[in-house]
């Protein structure tokens, strides 16, 4: 992987994380942790891996993120300052099985 698309997985991720707690109101008693981003190498497509707890609220949250997807483009492009923000798709991951 070239250094630059590692580094946009990062921004990314970092982004998404802050646009979620500044932006985004959860229901109470819900986490939600961005785990990790991988982008694509032409850097057009971003999967976002998310964790939410508790499991209750996986349907909620996915689909308020999939209805919002394009606020999060917007805000990635803005906070990044790109002139095209990637395609994201929001992926759970609550794997525990290695705690």
């Amino acid at each position: 992987m070239s250094f630059r698309h590692l580094q946009m997985s990062e921004l990314i991720q970092k982004g998404v994380a802050d646009i979620m707690l500044k932006e985004i109101d959860f229901p109470k008693g819900c986490l939600v942790t961005v785990i990790r981003v991988e982008t694509s190498k032409d850097c057009k497509e971003a999967k976002i891996y998310i964790s939410i707890l508790p499991n209750a609220f996986i349907g909620k949250i996915l689909t308020l993120f999939n209805k919002r997807k394009s606020f999060f483009k917007h805000l990635i492009c803005k906070k990044l300052s790109l002139k095209h923000s990637p395609e994201i798709e929001f992926i759970i991951e609550n794997d525990y099985d290695n705690i």
